[in-house]
């Protein structure tokens, strides 16, 4: 039998015990009772028997309340005072702000966004931004792959699909100008009047509802749903129009809305044109069109 008599026996026996910074990835506790446990990345603090409050260093802070959560939601909710959404293009730099959510429960830190201006065929990073005291705080990143067939177009009251017949018809690239001839020369001068370049598009197809269990489209009663389509369509509200390949436009719906029969009146082809209006990339075009519901301020 082996009796270790200074067996805990100092009263530095349980103080923190200092370990590299960078090098811990994990670490576990067993077979004792734990009061609380903290672990902060400022090696420099003062040494101290009392667990400090949870501070900008600190990596967790455990007490065992009747759980093992060892977050700063007390900490955060005294200083965040929302939390933006950002979006970029993987591989670019700049960041498009898309959302805001304020903060003033641990609640509002469970929260959900649908992002509809984006494109297919892209890889896209988010961040959730804390503003604390009205400055960004540190930026958490997630990537996000998008893909989609045929084409939607959106606004934020409801949203179709496009998926038997599409076909993206005729698109043209509006320069504003005007040619102007003098009489002694052999050559005209053009004249561009403004810095606007748009796209005008026009698409098609065969909008009609699929029961997403059974994968049947409803044939019987499609025109219930085109008519509904050319309500939305001529609410005159700003539209994302986005296909498959990754083609997407900001945009308005223009001109008539024609439908005709394809060879059966149940196969009927609906046309719409549709005109560029602003950047799915700008905040303040976002914005300005109801896509965003934060408008970003540049000093």
């Amino acid at each position: 039998m082996m009796f270790l008599g200074a067996f805990l026996g100092f009263k530095t026996s349980l103080d923190p015990t200092p370990v590299a910074a960078g090098t811990t990835e994990y670490f576990e506790i067993e077979n004792g009772i734990f009061d609380e446990v903290y672990l902060d990345s400022d090696i420099q603090r003062e040494h101290s028997t009392v667990i400090p409050d949870w501070g900008y260093s600190t990596i967790l802070d455990a007490k065992f309340k009747g759980n093992i959560l060892a977050g700063n939601v007390d900490f955060t909710l005294s200083s965040i005072s929302s939390m933006l959404l950002k979006r970029r293009k993987k591989g670019t730099y700049k960041w498009t702000t898309i959302h805001q959510i304020p903060i003033s429960s641990e609640d509002d830190f469970d929260f959900y966004f649908n992002d509809i201006s984006v494109a297919s065929q892209t890889t896209y990073e988010y961040a959730a931004v804390p503003i604390i005291n009205g400055v960004e705080g540190t930026y958490q990143i997630i990537g996000v792959d998008v893909a989609f067939d045929g084409a939607f177009i959106i606004d934020p009251t409801y949203g179709y699909q496009i998926i038997l017949n599409f076909k993206r018809e005729n698109l043209t690239r509006g320069i504003p100008s005007n040619v102007l001839e003098p009489v002694n020369s052999y050559y005209p001068i053009v004249n561009y009047y403004s810095k606007k370049r748009y796209d005008s598009v026009t698409l098609s197809g065969t909008f009609i509802e699929l029961d997403r269990n059974t994968c049947n489209f409803d044939t019987i009663h499609s025109w219930r749903y085109r008519k509904m389509l050319r309500d939305f369509l001529s609410n005159q509200r700003s539209k994302i129009v986005k296909l498959y390949d990754g083609q997407i436009w900001m945009a308005c719906v223009v001109d008539p809305i024609s439908e005709s029969y394809n060879g059966h009146p149940e196969n009927v082809i609906t046309t719409i044109n549709i005109v560029e209006i602003g950047d799915v990339e700008n905040n303040r075009d976002l914005y300005y069109h109801g896509f965003a519901n934060f408008l970003e301020v540049h000093i």
